[in-house]
């Protein structure tokens, strides 16, 4: 027998690798005879301790199915092959060949979904009305291009994983936000190398939050004690506070207008704020109302605008205030000796703007005498009449330091004299003749 011989392909599949679906067929292995055979020779492979024939064609190539359960078995993964051959005379020869091959029968995969679908993985408004980019990874055995299947909503939304196994999918927001269990399930159909296949999940809650909840701003009250920018408060910084609630984030911004302009302060962790506006402008103010806006955002990033008003009262004068000493100070008006050792009741009245317990201020003889006006402005207040009889002028000056209900302040004065008559100038004469 000249140079007969049994030669397996090198591959019995297409990569020489059984995969699990190649596992449940029947896979043609395949070889050629060469040298001196005939047509019809017997080839015999042995696999997994079993045998399976075929003979060699006119060629000498030859194709004998085999199992892929009996390949996946076979401990050596080595498919031995002889060649029982006969020349034209008669002679002979048995030749063998083996072929190692590869198993691989499982896909080991995985996809893991990235734990935050947004920064704080919270679908705002805002983000309920755009395209979400839901990222991930696969991991293990997979191949450049394999498809992850999202679910949302009951709809489903695809795309391939890249050569390092990420993956990004728009979603819509308006999905996110409606579905119902506020779950992404992903699935990526992975395929190895070996051509085996498999589908692995995972799935990635996150949280819906599209609504402010009861925000809002209430300015305080009083701007001041009383309400009223008086003429004080009108050359000074008037603090103007108040509290925002409901959803908000410390440091949300506060916009006062007032007298058309702008004053703007931040909220504190409990919602307080306090922002300086000139009382000058509060004075100015066309309609005396102070217009508050509270620019807010929620944690989950929503935002909205919310206001309050607040009106005001300017009281910046005083109307009318006057002091007026009555016109005597005694019955007659004049200080006589026995008046100059008394004290000399001083009386008069306040009118127009006045507070109860305002201060009278008395002047005589270089001294100063006070004392306070009474809810309807009457005052008396006690002069030695020694003082009043050495007076230069025999003249009383009063003055009032008034205070209005705004906090006004004003000072009024009031004059008034009087009389002395200390001694008696008189005589007594006798008639001369008492009888005629």
């Amino acid at each position: 027998m000249t140079n007969t011989a049994i030669t397996l392909d090198e591959n019995i599949t297409a990569d020489d690798i059984i995969n699990a679906a190649e596992a449940g067929l029947q896979i043609p292995v395949t070889g050629k005879a060469s040298g001196d055979f005939q047509t019809g020779d017997t080839v015999t492979l042995t696999v997994n301790g079993k045998i399976f024939t075929g003979p060699v064609d006119v060629d000498g190539n030859f194709s004998i199915n085999v199992p892929g359960v009996d390949l996946a078995a076979d401990p050596d993964t080595t498919i031995e092959a002889s060649l029982a051959a006969t020349d034209a005379a008669g002679n002979t020869a048995t030749v063998t060949d083996s072929e190692g091959y590869s198993l691989d029968l499982s896909v080991n995969a995985a996809i893991n979904l990235d734990t935050e679908i947004t920064a704080d993985d919270i679908i705002n408004a805002a983000e309920q009305s755009q395209s979400i980019p839901v990222t991930g990874k696969a991991s293990g055995d997979f191949q450049t291009g394999d498809t992850v299947t999202l679910t949302v909503n009951g709809k489903t939304f695809t795309g391939p994983v890249d050569v390092d196994g990420n993956f990004s999918i728009n979603v819509p927001g308006a999905d996110l936000a409606a579905d119902p269990d506020t779950t992404i399930e992903a699935s990526l159909a992975a395929t190895d190398a070996a051509g085996n296949s498999t589908t692995v999940t995972d799935t990635e809650g996150y949280s819906v939050d599209t609504e402010m909840t009861n925000t809002a701003i209430t300015l305080d009250e009083n701007i001041t004690a009383d309400d009223i920018i008086n003429a004080a408060e009108a050359g000074q910084q008037i603090p103007v506070t108040g509290k925002a609630s409901g959803d908000f984030q410390t440091g949300d911004t506060v916009t006062l207008t007032v007298n058309g302009k702008i004053f703007t302060g931040p909220v504190d962790v409990d919602g307080n704020f306090s922002i300086n506006v000139p009382g000058a402008d509060l004075v100015a103010d066309g309609d005396k109302v102070i217009d508050a806006s509270l620019a807010a955002t929620d944690a989950a990033g929503n935002s909205t605008t919310v206001t309050d008003t607040e009106g005001y009262s300017v009281d910046t004068e005083m109307t009318n205030t006057a002091i007026t000493l009555d016109e005597n100070i005694t019955a007659d008006d004049i200080i006589n000796a026995a008046e100059a050792a008394q004290q000399i009741p001083v009386t008069g009245k306040a009118s127009g703007d006045f507070q109860t317990g305002d201060t009278v201020t008395l002047t005589v003889n270089g001294k100063i005498f006070t004392g306070p006006v009474d809810v309807d402005g009457n005052f008396s207040i006690n002069v030695p009449g020694v003082d009043l009889a050495a007076d230069p002028d025999t003249t009383i000056e009063a003055s009032l330091a008034a205070t209005d209900a705004a906090g006004n302040t004003a000072t009024v004065t009031d004059s008034e004299g009087y009389s002395l008559d200390l001694s008696v100038n008189a005589a007594i004469n006798l008639d001369t003749e008492i009888t005629a």
